[in-house]
């Protein structure tokens, strides 16, 4: 019996052999095509990289020329790029440096690291334009707007646009992954900018970037030398801490500041200064906003006030040609203009030696004894479409220093 099982067994075994020699062969044979396409792979890389260059170029139809100081395996170095009019470049870079990746699917960009890019534009109609590079920044694309998913080392990259209200310098430099992962900073200068009679000078915004789940991010501070208008507008140097991000496809954007001006004068009315915070938001073509404001020592015509603060909404679509906006108002320490109490001792002079004199003399003394302490409270509404503008105050009230109503 034991025999039987001995002689059973034997044959059973040649099988398994033969099945396991033939998968030794089909795996040595995988190896080999394998090792195969990497040997081609690397035999053909610098003219693959160079491919992949030219392709580039060539898809978005770039007048280009540079310097090739290296190709090798893994790396690629660029110099000298120019792109656009040699004479009058849209952009040149003194050094780009590109890590090249392999695959079965080809050639990759890995990092790509600029040295000193410049980068040239124009501001007219609205509209920036780059020349040449117009052809990638608004080519039409089924795709959403995104930030590309690219491996970035800026190092002083500029860019300098001029437009018909002056020009505005840029400057940047960070590491990361364009599209989440970002890091740096960015800043920008405009000397001088006029346009609908007013002139804005030194007006500069410097601070943090960052990208995250493919949102743009930036937080720093906005300052503003002074603005001056043709009608009387005048306001000293302000600055804004300001905070704003993106979505992911560019088609809303949310910021918020803090405010923090110096004087301000709009013909005879001015104030020595207004601080607060402010939010806004751009969503489907519609802008929200909300705010509350104080500005210290207003001086109007009618009336001075020690703070007048408001807070409010405001709501505009269809390009602004819709406004709404509702304020509620909060004054301290209100006392009569220098217009309107001129006015009232002109009526006392007027009426002297007549009963009315004394009456007009104990009301300009009750409101002076009242303005210590004394509080304003009103309510505005303001529509606007283009055929009208209205603007409504459905409730005021004036109280007096000892709670007294002057005014309702």
């Amino acid at each position: 019996m034991a025999e039987a099982e001995l002689q059973t067994d034997e044959p059973a075994a040649a099988p398994r052999a033969r099945h396991a020699r033939w998968r030794w062969r089909v795996s040595g044979l995988f190896l080999l095509v394998l090792a195969g396409i990497l040997a081609w792979v690397w035999g053909s890389r610098e003219r693959i990289a160079d491919d992949l260059i030219v392709s580039q170029l060539e898809q978005y139809d770039l007048p280009a020329s540079y310097d090739i100081e290296q190709i090798s395996a893994d790396r690629q170095v660029l110099t000298n790029i120019v792109i656009g009019d040699p004479q009058k470049p849209d952009m040149v870079i003194e050094r780009v440096e590109i890590d090249m990746a392999y695959g079965f699917g080809g050639a990759s960009i890995g990092q790509v690291r600029l040295v000193r890019p410049r980068l040239f534009g124009r501001l007219q109609g609205g509209k920036v334009s780059f020349g040449s590079l117009d052809r990638i920044l608004y080519a039409e694309s089924d795709v959403p707007p995104a930030l590309p998913d690219l491996d970035l080392a800026l190092e002083d990259g500029r860019a300098l646009i001029d437009s018909e209200y002056g020009p505005l310098g840029i400057k940047a430099e960070g590491k990361g992954n364009l599209a989440s992962g970002f890091t740096g900073i960015v800043a920008a200068n405009a000397p001088s900018l006029a346009g609908q009679g007013c002139i804005l000078r030194k007006a500069t915004l410097y601070g943090r970037i960052k990208t995250s789940a493919g949102e743009p991010h930036f937080a720093g501070p906005m300052r503003l030398g002074g603005l001056s208008c043709e009608g009387g507008l005048q306001i000293e140097p302000s600055a804004m801490e300001l905070a704003a991000h993106a979505d992911s496809d560019f088609a809303a954007f949310e910021a918020n500041g803090t405010l923090e001006s110096g004087k301000a004068r709009y013909g005879a009315a001015q104030l020595a200064g207004m601080d607060g915070t402010i939010r806004a938001a751009w969503r489907d073509g519609r802008l929200n906003s909300t705010w509350k404001l104080g500005a210290r020592l207003v001086n109007l015509p009618q009336a001075k006030l020690a703070r007048l603060s408001s807070e409010g909404t405001l709501r505009a679509s269809d390009g602004f040609s819709q406004i709404g906006a509702e304020a509620e108002l909060d004054g301290e320490g209100i006392a009569l203009g220098k217009d309107l109490d001129s006015t009232l001792a002109s009526m006392q002079d007027s009426a002297a030696d007549t009963l009315v004199a004394p009456l007009l003399a104990k009301i300009r003394s009750e409101l002076a004894r009242e303005a210590a302490g004394s509080r304003l409270a009103a309510s505005l509404s303001l529509r606007a479409t283009p055929e009208s503008t209205t603007l409504v105050m459905p409730q005021a009230r004036w109280r007096g220093g000892s709670g007294a109503t002057l005014l309702s």
